[in-house]
Formats: C-alpha cells, sequence, structure tokens
C-alpha cells in the first residue's frame, strides 16, 4: 500500500539507503493513522469474512471474531517485535516499555473477547469451547499464549531497570514465542471448530438468522 511503501522510505532514508526522505511528503501523523486504519482492516478481515457465513460456531462470533482477529494480530506482531529487540544489541528499555504496553493491552482484549464469545454463543459455541477443541484453546491460546507472556512481560517491561541483560533477554524471547504460539492455536481452533460446526446437522436446526 501507499502508507507502507511510505514509511519504508522514511526508514530506509532515516538508515542511510535513500537520500531523501519520501515520507516526508506526507505528515508523519498522517501516515500513523493510516497505516493504523489500514492494519485494523487487514487484521479484521478474516473474522469479518468467516462471520458471515452460515456455520453456526463462526455467525454466533459475528461481532466477536473481527475484534478478535485484530487484537490477535496486534499481540503477535508486537511479540515478534519484542523477540526481535531482544536478539538486537544496544539498550531498548523505552522501545521495549512501550511494545509490552501494547502486547498486554492486546492480550486482556483477547481474553475478554473470547469470554464475551463463549457467553453470547451459548450452545452454538460448543464446538470452539467444549470437548478436544476447547480444552486446547484454554491450555494453548488462554493458558500458554495469553496468560504466561502477560506475567513474563509485565514483571521486566513496566520495571526501570536495564533491558540488556541475559535473563531479560531470555524472557522476553519466551514470552514472544509463547505470543505467537497462542495465535497459531487460537486460530487453528477457530478454523477446526467451524469445520466440527459444519458437520453438525443440529446446530443448523438451533441456528438463528436475525431479522
Amino acid at each position: 500500500s501507499a502508507t507502507a511503501g511510505l514509511a519504508a522510505a522514511h526508514q530506509a532514508h532515516a538508515d542511510g539507503l535513500l537520500p531523501f526522505d519520501l515520507g516526508r511528503l506526507v505528515p508523519a501523523w498522517l501516515r500513523a493513522l493510516a497505516v493504523g486504519a489500514t492494519s485494523a482492516l487487514l487484521g479484521s478481515y478474516t473474522g469479518v469474512l468467516i462471520s458471515a457465513t452460515a456455520i453456526p460456531v463462526w455467525f454466533s462470533g459475528r461481532r466477536v471474531l473481527p475484534a478478535l482477529f485484530v487484537c490477535s494480530a496486534t499481540s503477535n506482531a508486537c511479540a515478534l517485535h519484542l523477540g526481535r529487540l531482544a536478539l538486537a544489541p544496544g539498550r531498548h528499555g523505552e522501545t521495549y516499555r512501550r511494545r509490552v504496553r501494547r502486547v498486554a493491552v492486546a492480550l486482556c482484549g483477547e481474553a475478554l473477547l473470547l469470554r464475551r464469545y463463549e457467553r453470547s454463543a451459548g450452545r452454538l459455541g460448543d464446538p470452539l469451547f467444549r470437548g478436544e477443541i476447547g480444552n486446547q484453546l484454554r491450555g494453548g491460546a488462554a493458558l500458554i499464549g495469553i496468560a504466561l507472556p502477560t506475567i513474563l512481560n509485565l514483571t521486566s517491561g513496566f520495571a526501570k531497570q536495564a533491558h540488556d541483560g541475559p535473563a531479560h533477554r531470555a524472557r522476553a524471547l519466551l514470552a514472544a514465542g509463547l505470543t505467537l504460539y497462542g495465535g497459531f492455536v487460537l486460530r487453528r481452533s477457530i478454523l477446526r471448530a467451524g469445520k466440527k460446526s459444519a458437520d453438525d446437522p443440529q446446530a443448523y436446526v438451533n441456528h438463528r438468522r436475525p431479522s
């Protein structure tokens, strides 16, 4: 997209790869606003598509799935950045703390939206929240992918100590890996639940579309 191209050109100029800054053609605040809006649209795209189908477990989460995918995409992107910062030489304390705050908000959003999804879906949500898939969702996504990395990040991200020691780097890499794993489990669980729901005739009988 144009916003991504301008951001890349601005960074290339800052790194000395380009003699001029194309990013200056658009104010920084406007670039940030455009990138945020387009990123949210792209992040929610999968949730919008699957919730628009007639598959009961997905349709029952039509008010939650787009936002859930946005939060998951945000937490995974921030986790990837945190992992990169942990491997990069030098001090990145302030940048690290900003990313930790963002990933913490995104992970909390995931947890709240999953809870709302489960309560609002009722029996139509059983393929996702019950049985084998439900156990994997709670263990792999909620516990390993949300709760543990949140604790690991918050124990270091809001502290004022230096963020360049080996213990910190190992903790940051572990938290990033757990977050990425949780995002994978979340998406896989949602897709598997959709296939299971599609094969359940009774779910279609109980399925009600809004007037």
